[in-house]
């Protein structure tokens, strides 16, 4: 019975930090959401690889980083929409001595299943950002870390 209370206890602890969720909207396309958050300095770094859609980066004066996720799926089945949806971006986190973290958000795979892919992050405003978008648009608004960016196609704001 320990056993469960103790796994218990950790789920929810994990449940705080992502969630996900996924709707069928038609017969075969699914709208997903999926959050991760961080707790972290005032002050840090963003590195984004690969992304394919829109990128919204907003700075503010928390310290805390949120990631939020919406993506429209095109597949015929909510199991491989949540299959492409897990495996086609890693979000990690690396944390130094001084207490300083890196986010690193990277595209894992090509997909021809996800139809509009947008990320929402929220972040310390002292946080500098290294962003590679290969299409969609990027805007970031609040930050006073520095600030190296490029983009295939789209606008950067």
């Amino acid at each position: 019975m320990k056993v469960y209370i103790n796994f218990y206890i950790i789920f929810n602890l994990v449940a705080l930090v992502y969630s996900q969720e996924i709707q069928q909207i038609s017969y075969n396309k699914f709208f997903a959401t999926s959050i991760k958050q961080f707790n972290t300095l005032p002050s840090g770094n963003l590195v984004i690889k690969d992304f394919k859609g829109n990128i919204s980066i907003i700075g503010n004066g928390e310290n805390k980083i949120s990631v939020k996720r919406k993506t429209f799926i095109n597949v015929f089945s909510k199991e491989k929409a949540l299959s492409i949806l897990e495996h086609s971006m890693k979000i990690n986190d690396t944390e130094e001595e001084n207490g300083r973290k890196t986010i690193f958000i990277e595209s894992n795979i090509e997909t021809i299943n996800i139809l509009n892919d947008n990320l929402e992050i929220k972040l310390p405003n002292n946080f500098s950002i290294s962003a590679r978008s290969n299409n969609g648009n990027l805007s970031i608004i609040f930050i006073q870390g520095k600030i190296n960016i490029s983009n295939r196609s789209g606008n950067i704001d």
